[in-house]
């Protein structure tokens, strides 16, 4: 079902591999490639949020999502750079989430 829960470690790291999705169709244009995050930790507010990848055509302003899915937002956007695995064209990426006290 396209989905997953991690756990982070002691110091709230975490890593994960994926596919790379793809644009979808909204309205007569298409979504930017993104990644939803739902997350949780006990005595800070939950987060739901999408992450970009840099150098998206359809990052804002041409994400027909308009500003509310903040595809333009930096802080949303990771930039990829090639990773060595062999013969498979792979990409990694870092980025931070922050979680806000409840």
């Amino acid at each position: 079902r396209l989905r997953g829960q991690m756990k982070t470690d002691s110091e709230g790291r975490y890593g994960f591999s994926s596919i790379r999705p793809g644009h979808y169709p909204l309205g007569d244009s298409l979504r930017p490639r993104h990644v939803h995050f739902i997350i949780s930790y006990p005595g800070y507010a939950p987060l739901t949020t999408q992450l970009y990848f840099a150098g998206d055509p359809y990052l804002q302003p041409n994400d027909p999502c308009g500003t509310g899915c903040k595809s333009g937002d930096p802080t949303h956007i990771v930039a990829l750079e090639q990773a060595d695995s062999g013969d498979r064209q792979s990409y990694k990426g870092f980025f931070k989430i922050v979680l806000s006290k409840a």
